[in-house]
Order: structure tokens, then sequence, then C-alpha cells
């Protein structure tokens, strides 16, 4: 079980979005309709963590804007960014960025929204029905999750 806090950093915009998520991973899809597709899947699966860990602080230095790096550097935190080409790094983050887009539209003044607004979406986010969830929620999932860990303690 995992805990994510989603950063959403616009270029042009000094504001930062950030949006907490508690999730399992994601389940592999079985039915692949592509060569191309299980090839990704299989490199993915089997690069070495220091791959991944050593591209993340590389491409955390070039953050689009300094007011991110300064809000990110105290934080001790690894940042990871999804490769330019690289679709099948990109689904979570653009399916979320479309559920975010339903409560604040494209071109928003983050000045004019509040802490309790975007508490709210989140927690309206949180709490809908996904397909890959099998109709449960994400928080749902998570309880779940939960559950099972403190069953087995």
């Amino acid at each position: 079980m995992r805990q994510f806090i989603n950063t959403y950093i616009y270029k042009n915009k000094p504001h930062l979005v950030k949006l907490f998520f508690r999730r399992k991973g994601k389940k592999h899809i079985k039915d692949r309709k592509s060569k191309h597709q299980i090839l990704n899947r299989r490199m993915i699966d089997e690069r070495p963590a220091n791959v991944e860990r050593k591209s993340g602080k590389l491409i955390a230095t070039k953050l689009p804007n300094k007011c991110s790096q300064s809000v990110l550097e105290g934080t001790g935190m690894t940042v990871y960014f999804a490769r330019a080409y690289a679709f099948w790094q990109k689904g979570t983050n653009e399916s979320t960025n479309g559920l975010l887009r339903q409560f604040i539209p494209k071109g928003t003044d983050f000045d004019t929204v509040s802490d309790e607004d975007l508490q709210r979406y989140v927690n309206l986010i949180n709490n809908r029905p996904r397909k890959r969830h099998q109709w449960l929620t994400p928080n749902q999932v998570f309880e779940q999750g939960l559950n099972m860990c403190r069953a087995s303690v």
C-alpha cells in the first residue's frame, strides 16, 4: 500500500497543485494487444531500481521554475517525471489531470482556489469509483489493503 502526493506544476505560472492519493499499485493488464506494448511493459518491469533513481534526480534538477525547486528542496524527496514520449508512464497522470479539470478549468488562477476547495476536490476524486478497481473507490481499495495488513499482524 502506498500513499502518493501528486504535484502539478504549470509552466508559465508559479503555482503548484498538490493532491494526496492513497492507492495500491496498478494491476498489470493481461490482455496486451501488441508486441510493442508487451515489450514496453517488460522493459518497465525489468528496469533496475538505480536507473529510475538516477534519472529522477537528473530530471528533478530541471524543474520548470525556481518556485517549484524551492518548494521541493527541503523535503528530501526524489521527484520522478514522465519522459516526453513514454506514453505508458502518463496514463494515470493524464487521467487524474482530466478528473481535476472537471473542478478547475485550464487557465484558472490558483490564487482564487482555496485550500478547502482543493481538499474537497481531492476527496471527490478519491471517492469516485474506478473501473481498474472493479468499480470501488480508491479510498475503499486503500481501506481493504489496510484491513488486510491489520489482519496479518
